[in-house]
Protein backbone atom coordinates (compact mmCIF):
# COMPACT_ATOMS: atom_id res chain seq x y z
CA UNK A 1 0.00 0.00 0.00
CA UNK A 2 2.74 2.44 0.48
CA UNK A 3 4.27 1.58 -2.42
CA UNK A 4 0.77 2.85 -4.56
CA UNK A 5 1.04 6.03 -2.47
CA UNK A 6 4.63 6.56 -3.09
CA UNK A 7 4.08 6.34 -6.72
CA UNK A 8 1.47 8.59 -6.56
CA UNK A 9 2.89 11.27 -4.98
CA UNK A 10 5.75 11.24 -7.70
CA UNK A 11 2.91 11.20 -10.46
CA UNK A 12 1.11 14.31 -8.14
CA UNK A 13 4.91 15.89 -7.80
CA UNK A 14 5.46 15.37 -11.79
CA UNK A 15 2.50 17.06 -12.93
CA UNK A 16 2.60 19.79 -9.98
CA UNK A 17 6.40 20.41 -11.07
CA UNK A 18 5.53 20.99 -14.88
CA UNK A 19 2.88 23.47 -14.39
CA UNK A 20 3.10 25.32 -11.02
CA UNK A 21 6.98 25.11 -11.05
CA UNK A 22 7.60 28.53 -10.76
CA UNK A 23 5.02 28.99 -7.53
CA UNK A 24 6.61 26.07 -6.03
CA UNK A 25 9.73 27.55 -6.14
CA UNK A 26 8.40 31.11 -4.81
CA UNK A 27 6.42 28.65 -1.62
CA UNK A 28 10.26 27.05 -1.10
CA UNK A 29 11.89 30.16 -0.89
CA UNK A 30 8.73 31.68 1.84
CA UNK A 31 8.01 34.39 -0.62
CA UNK A 32 4.20 35.12 -1.32
CA UNK A 33 2.35 34.38 -4.76
CA UNK A 34 1.63 37.46 -7.22
CA UNK A 35 -1.48 39.11 -6.56
CA UNK A 36 -2.71 38.12 -9.45
CA UNK A 37 -2.00 34.58 -9.39
CA UNK A 38 -4.83 31.72 -10.08
CA UNK A 39 -3.60 29.83 -7.08
CA UNK A 40 -3.23 32.49 -4.21
CA UNK A 41 -7.80 32.30 -3.24
CA UNK A 42 -6.43 28.82 -2.88
CA UNK A 43 -3.90 29.80 -0.06
CA UNK A 44 -1.13 26.97 -1.50
CA UNK A 45 1.47 25.42 0.83
CA UNK A 46 4.16 22.70 0.23
CA UNK A 47 3.58 19.70 2.89
CA UNK A 48 6.29 17.57 3.77
CA UNK A 49 6.41 15.01 0.85
CA UNK A 50 6.53 18.68 -1.20
CA UNK A 51 3.19 18.53 -2.54
CA UNK A 52 1.51 21.80 -3.58
CA UNK A 53 -1.55 21.66 -1.18
CA UNK A 54 -4.60 23.72 -0.67
CA UNK A 55 -5.82 25.09 3.15
CA UNK A 56 -10.19 24.46 2.42
CA UNK A 57 -12.45 25.67 4.77
CA UNK A 58 -12.61 21.91 6.33
CA UNK A 59 -8.81 22.15 7.96
CA UNK A 60 -10.22 21.90 11.02
CA UNK A 61 -12.59 18.83 10.68
CA UNK A 62 -10.71 16.72 12.72
CA UNK A 63 -13.16 13.19 11.67
CA UNK A 64 -11.69 14.03 8.25
CA UNK A 65 -8.30 12.69 6.76
CA UNK A 66 -5.82 14.42 5.93
CA UNK A 67 -6.10 14.84 2.44
CA UNK A 68 -9.22 15.58 2.23
CA UNK A 69 -8.66 19.07 4.75
CA UNK A 70 -5.70 19.21 2.61
CA UNK A 71 -6.61 18.35 -0.87
CA UNK A 72 -3.90 18.14 -3.62
CA UNK A 73 -3.61 20.92 -6.51
CA UNK A 74 -3.60 19.46 -10.04
CA UNK A 75 -3.05 21.34 -12.88
CA UNK A 76 -5.93 21.15 -14.98
CA UNK A 77 -3.87 20.10 -18.74
CA UNK A 78 -1.63 18.33 -17.80
CA UNK A 79 -1.85 14.30 -18.58
CA UNK A 80 -1.73 12.58 -15.32
CA UNK A 81 -4.31 14.85 -14.22
CA UNK A 82 -6.71 13.43 -17.09
CA UNK A 83 -5.49 9.81 -16.64
CA UNK A 84 -6.55 10.26 -12.40
CA UNK A 85 -9.67 11.87 -13.84
CA UNK A 86 -10.03 8.69 -16.33
CA UNK A 87 -9.49 6.43 -13.96
CA UNK A 88 -12.05 7.68 -11.50
CA UNK A 89 -15.08 7.82 -14.28
CA UNK A 90 -14.21 4.15 -14.86
CA UNK A 91 -14.11 3.24 -11.19
CA UNK A 92 -17.98 5.47 -11.50
CA UNK A 93 -18.90 2.05 -13.89
CA UNK A 94 -18.96 5.34 -16.51
CA UNK A 95 -22.32 6.07 -15.58
CA UNK A 96 -22.61 8.01 -12.39
CA UNK A 97 -22.28 11.49 -14.08
CA UNK A 98 -19.96 14.06 -13.58
CA UNK A 99 -21.12 15.82 -10.07
CA UNK A 100 -20.74 11.69 -8.70
CA UNK A 101 -16.67 12.05 -10.08
CA UNK A 102 -16.41 15.55 -9.23
CA UNK A 103 -17.24 14.66 -5.60
CA UNK A 104 -15.06 11.42 -5.67
CA UNK A 105 -12.07 13.35 -6.85
CA UNK A 106 -12.84 16.57 -4.65
CA UNK A 107 -11.86 14.18 -1.48
CA UNK A 108 -8.25 14.18 -2.40
CA UNK A 109 -7.76 16.54 -5.11
CA UNK A 110 -8.54 20.37 -5.98
CA UNK A 111 -8.37 20.63 -9.46
CA UNK A 112 -9.00 24.57 -11.33
CA UNK A 113 -12.36 23.76 -13.82
CA UNK A 114 -12.75 20.26 -12.78
CA UNK A 115 -16.38 20.04 -14.19
CA UNK A 116 -15.36 20.69 -17.84
CA UNK A 117 -12.37 18.18 -17.51
CA UNK A 118 -14.47 15.61 -16.46
CA UNK A 119 -17.43 16.11 -19.40
CA UNK A 120 -13.96 16.45 -21.61
CA UNK A 121 -13.10 13.19 -20.46
CA UNK A 122 -16.97 11.47 -20.04
CA UNK A 123 -17.00 12.76 -24.31
CA UNK A 124 -13.99 10.81 -25.34
CA UNK A 125 -14.91 7.78 -23.96
CA UNK A 126 -15.92 5.26 -25.79
CA UNK A 127 -18.15 2.66 -23.77
CA UNK A 128 -19.98 6.05 -22.57
CA UNK A 129 -20.02 6.64 -26.28
CA UNK A 130 -21.77 3.74 -27.29
CA UNK A 131 -23.95 3.01 -24.38
CA UNK A 132 -25.42 6.62 -25.03
CA UNK A 133 -25.56 6.08 -28.97
CA UNK A 134 -29.21 5.53 -30.17
CA UNK A 135 -30.35 2.24 -32.33
CA UNK A 136 -30.25 2.54 -35.79
CA UNK A 137 -33.56 2.62 -37.28
CA UNK A 138 -34.02 -0.19 -40.11
CA UNK A 139 -35.81 1.35 -43.02
CA UNK A 140 -37.58 -1.39 -45.46
CA UNK A 141 -36.26 -1.63 -49.00
CA UNK A 142 -38.62 -1.66 -51.61
CA UNK A 143 -39.40 -5.24 -53.17
CA UNK A 144 -37.83 -5.93 -56.73
CA UNK A 145 -40.05 -7.48 -59.62
CA UNK A 146 -36.92 -8.65 -61.33
CA UNK A 147 -35.19 -10.81 -58.12
CA UNK A 148 -38.28 -12.13 -56.56
CA UNK A 149 -40.79 -12.76 -59.97
CA UNK A 150 -44.07 -13.42 -59.22
CA UNK A 151 -44.09 -13.10 -55.64
CA UNK A 152 -43.93 -9.73 -55.48
CA UNK A 153 -46.65 -9.08 -57.52
CA UNK A 154 -48.58 -11.44 -55.77
CA UNK A 155 -48.25 -9.43 -52.72
CA UNK A 156 -49.42 -6.46 -54.22
CA UNK A 157 -52.48 -7.85 -55.24
CA UNK A 158 -53.52 -9.26 -51.82
CA UNK A 159 -52.41 -5.35 -50.11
Amino acid sequence: MEELQDVETSYLLMAQKDEYGEEIRLLKQGKTLAPKNALLPLQPFLDEDGLLRANSRLQHAEYLPYEAKKTAILPRRHWNTRLLVRSYHAKDGHAMGTNHTLALLSEKFWIPQARELIREVEHSCNHCIRRKAKAAAQIMAPCLKAELGDHCAHLAKQA
